[in-house]
């Protein structure tokens, strides 16, 4: 508790520092290049940059103006080009996009942006088309928080909002969120099932753009792009560090088989649902050819020296434009 308190002090210091510096003129002395390398994490986009939903996407406006600055200066790179060059030694700063739950509006927001500005990225996307769920489990959580009232029962738990207006379980004080995470199949299952019931269809049909998943056909046309590279982020979404080692092998297998089907080729990246893996994880992954894989942050101290798996930096969508590549620039938000 107390580091958490320490970390979410030093980030409200930093964004207040950057503000500052701002306003007095300083701000191009902190957004100089310099060289060093990222591998970017984006979700989803929307219009309009809607926040009280989820705190994962930004609008279609502020990525185009992400991406021009990008494309002018820095290296962009591929995820493959990322692992293969890493550093570029020319004074750039080189940087690597990723789009992570595979929802439509990367290919119908995304990629005329990519192909404008003649930028590589990866696009991670789950098996759940290929499935009856055919929605993200932590969107339709999102849509709960938002729309919900009363009580929920999820496999003899019950969950109530707490003061942040999010299900909370009444006896382990998890919210609904977190209990899906370490919850593996059977938890999520029932989740879908119950929250389906209760979200009403007109409250689907409002919030389309911040749920709907690329179809098969879709998934197709966009990795048909020169600039595009599909890799797997596991085939339910489950945190494959927080479920069985049987049942992560499985999500891995299925969810490889399904996407070289069909795009008919080779999957050798993979992006780590939510973030979540154990050694054991990487290692089998390794050997079933995901090469290349992705991490949120680090987990273990064997990461940094496994060539095959690299940490990400997150987007936020709650900074400016200039405090947003004044972070990427430094690596971090502290």
């Amino acid at each position: 508790m107390v580091r958490k308190l320490a970390n979410k002090s030093r980030y409200l210091f930093q964004r207040k520092k950057i503000q500052l510096l701002s306003k007095a003129g300083l701000g191009d002395a902190l957004m100089h290049n310099r060289e060093g390398k990222r591998i970017l994490i984006y979700h989803g986009i929307d219009q309009k940059g809607r926040k009280d939903l989820n705190s994962r996407f930004i609008s279609k406006a502020l990525l185009e103006k992400q991406l021009a600055y990008f494309a002018e200066n820095f290296n962009c790179l591929s995820v493959a080009e990322y692992f293969e060059k890493g550093i570029i030694k020319n004074g750039k700063l080189s940087i690597a996009l990723t789009f992570d739950d595979g929802y439509l509006n990367n290919y119908t927001h995304v990629l005329p942006l990519l192909e404008k500005y003649n930028i590589p990225a990866s696009f991670y996307v789950t098996g759940l088309h290929d499935t009856t769920e055919g929605i993200l489990w932590a969107d339709l959580v999102d849509i709960s928080n938002l729309f919900l009232k009363g009580e929920l029962t999820i496999l003899g738990s019950t969950f109530k909002k707490n003061i942040k207006g999010e299900f909370q379980n009444l006896e382990t004080k998890l919210s609904l969120k977190q209990s899906c995470k370490l919850g593996g199949n059977a938890f999520r299952k029932e989740l879908i099932q119950v929250l389906k019931l209760k979200i009403p269809t007109p409250y689907f049909n409002q919030l389309s753009e911040y749920w709907t998943i690329m179809d098969n056909e879709t998934i197709r046309m966009l990795s048909e792009s020169k600039l595009v590279t599909i890799g797997s982020h596991g085939y339910y979404h489950n945190n494959l560090g927080e479920i069985s080692f049987e049942e992560a092998k499985k999500e891995l297998v299925a969810s490889k088989e399904y996407l070289e089907n069909l795009i008919q080729k080779e999957v050798n990246e993979l992006a780590y649902p939510d973030g979540s893996y154990t050694r054991a994880v990487v290692d089998y992954a390794k050997s079933m050819g995901f090469t290349k894989q992705l991490a949120v942050d680090y987990l273990f101290v064997d990461d940094e020296r496994d060539s095959c798996i690299e940490k990400r930096f997150g987007i936020n969508p709650y900074i400016t434009f200039e405090d947003q590549l004044i972070s990427i620039l430094k690596g971090s938000y502290y």
